[in-house]
């Protein structure tokens, strides 16, 4: 039986491509265990739609984020012109603290990164899942006011004429008529 002198290369790069692959694998499986953990998590914190709280946790929410969900809405509102105004920002600021958002909390710190920069359209569609979901009407028409005030803390000419622009008022419209109020 002739040795063939590559058979120690070859099995040297058989074992090296068989170990990142399982790397590959274990780093996929504990990737998929955190985001299940995270919807366990939810489900616990009151999130009874398993489907809801596996989308959620795939965007990254979980037990300590979940209180800014009910501000994106009004920050995509804010984002619909372009960019957040101070006057909004602050408007917006306000909103967290009075809906429990602590300031240095997770929640406080992925709601500042949304100021920073607008959430895609998959987390916003998630964020209103999981808002008519909890929310009862009231919450939701609620929420919808706020977002109003939002729009017109700078409509018009510097927020005085109280028109509210295009883009925003649009924004506003959909976010009625997904949250099913008016």
């Amino acid at each position: 039986m002739a040795i063939n002198p590559l058979d120690d290369l070859r099995a040297a790069h058989e074992g090296e491509y068989f170990s990142k692959r399982d790397r590959a694998l274990i780093d996929q499986l504990r990737a998929k265990l955190a985001v299940e953990r995270a919807a366990l998590d939810l489900e616990q914190a009151g999130v009874h739609d398993s489907e809801l709280a596996a989308a959620l946790a795939e965007l990254g929410i979980n037990r300590d984020t979940v209180p800014m969900l009910h501000l994106v809405p009004m920050i995509q509102v804010g984002w619909a012109s372009g960019s957040i105004e101070q006057a909004e920002r602050d408007l917006l600021e306000m909103a967290a603290r009075q809906s429990g958002v602590e300031e240095g909390s997770a929640a406080w710190e992925a709601f500042q990164k949304m100021l920073k920069s607008p959430p895609d359209r998959k987390f916003y569609d998630a964020a209103l899942a999981y808002i008519v979901a909890m929310e009862p009407e009231s919450g939701r028409k609620s929420l919808l006011d706020t977002a109003r005030s939002v729009a017109n803390a700078t409509g018009g000419l510097f927020g005085m004429l109280g028109n509210v622009e295009r883009a925003e008022r649009d924004a506003l419209t959909e976010l009625a008529g997904r949250l099913g109020v008016h």
